[in-house]
């Protein structure tokens, strides 16, 4: 996302300004309607005037009692019944009754003077100028740190896209919206991520950033680094831009993702660019996810493949070694029926506390291999079945405690891709 500039807005008068509420549409029709209204700061007895145009193109009108503003000093939103509603604190020139400030609605003032105290506000914004927005956060705190331009953007977007930390955590204090979406659905992590601004996408996810939130185009953070890697040509200009895009995806993928261990993958299915995702379930019991292809590891995907699936072991009750081949019979925590499958496919912890408990059977299978010599090995469940029927003196086998292991499907509960 490009950093956005504020098209310059031309005043329709000097730095002095008058407030102004609606009048006659003509000269000849003068003032119509001048409102008189109680000064917040100068009690309810005091009276202050409102000046108004007659036309859009006559005259300032000059009243008797009316007050030239000086500037806008603060904003703030208050409550009109369930509507919130936006006040200026305007600084009087020269203050007849005494009262040098009063909070005035924005329809009581020129257009000037607002557009004066909106200008200073984005031209600081958007240069990122700490000290003249401190200045200006201390009369306005309430409303400026919300306030968005035309493309729906704060003044958080700009600090993050620049990588301005002081400015991003001065905003995140006086309350802006760490995750407000402008119209191209960015929010400020979108913006910081976008232009490799580490650290103040650090104080983002510090400050509670969402980093699940989607752009229009259906895209996360991370998912928008890795666009924008894709569309990036392969040429030594772009070599340290890659690299630090690349820097960019690892520090959100570390913040943003914890590494945990598949239970099993489910379904697997083909986007429309032709990457494809993977219906996942997860050993800590969280619902079911698709992942994408990135996201898993490559030795689960291969298994997935080649129609293997990751289970939870009860327990291994016997072994058959034929030649230099071991495989072990093991019963599954899922009820799935008790299967013959490879050492490879058995966490070495599990064969070891096997061999532990069941020394005795152990020795008997690797000798009976050793008596043997060589010969074919077992082609099916059944034949490794008869295998370990020649040395049928078992021993005690039970061994207790979850354990993983991978397991062949000749007849697979989860169909995988063809």
């Amino acid at each position: 996302p490009a950093v956005p500039t504020r098209p310059p807005v031309h005043h329709a008068s000097g730095a002095g300004a008058w407030r102004q509420v609606v009048a006659a549409t003509s000269h000849e029709q003068g003032v119509q309607d001048l409102p008189m209204r109680s000064s917040v700061l100068a009690g309810p007895a005091a009276r202050r005037g409102v000046a108004a145009r007659a036309s859009v193109l006559g005259e300032l009108v000059f009243v008797e009692g009316y007050v030239e503003v000086d500037r806008v000093i603060g904003s703030r939103v208050v409550m009109d019944g369930e509507n919130p509603k936006l006040e200026y604190l305007v600084k009087w020139k020269d203050s007849k009754d005494g009262a040098e400030m009063s909070w005035e609605e924005a329809i009581n003032l020129s257009d000037d003077v607002v557009r004066d105290y909106d200008d200073k506000w984005w031209a600081a914004a958007t240069k990122c100028d700490l000290e003249a927005m401190a200045k200006m956060l201390a009369g306005g705190k309430d409303a400026l740190p919300m306030v968005v331009d035309e493309n729906g953007r704060s003044a958080l977007h700009f600090a993050a896209a620049r990588g301005n930390l002081d400015c991003v955590k001065m905003l995140v204090e006086a309350g802006a919206d760490p995750d407000l979406q402008d119209k191209d659905g960015y929010t400020p992590l979108h913006m910081a991520a976008g232009y490799m601004a580490m650290p103040t996408m650090a104080a983002l996810l510090e400050a509670g950033s969402n980093p699940q939130l989607k752009d229009n185009s259906g895209k996360d953070v991370v998912g928008l680094i890795g666009n924008l890697r894709a569309q990036m040509p392969l040429s030594p200009m772009t070599v340290q831009r890659r690299i630090a895009l690349e820097q960019v995806a690892s520090v959100l993928t570390d913040k943003v993702y914890e590494e945990v261990e598949p239970s099993k993958i489910l379904n697997a299915r083909r986007r429309d660019d032709g990457s494809r995702e993977f219906l996942v379930s997860f050993e800590d019991g969280a619902d079911d996810e698709w992942v994408d292809e990135a996201d898993v590891a490559p030795d689960v995907i291969e298994d997935w493949d080649a129609g293997v699936e990751y289970a939870v072991a009860r327990e291994v009750v016997d072994i058959v070694q034929v030649g230099t081949e071991r495989r072990f019979k093991v019963v599954w925590e899922d009820e799935y029926p008790a299967s013959w499958e490879p050492e490879e496919h058995l966490q070495p912890d599990l064969i070891k506390l096997f061999q532990q408990q069941n020394p005795q059977l152990f020795q008997q299978r690797v000798d009976a291999a050793a008596d043997a010599g060589e010969r074919e090995w077992p082609a099916s469940d059944a034949d490794w079945e008869a295998a370990a029927r020649t040395a049928e003196d078992h021993v005690d086998t039970a061994q207790r405690g979850v354990s993983g292991a991978y397991r062949s499907q000749s007849e697979k509960i989860f169909v995988g891709p063809a």
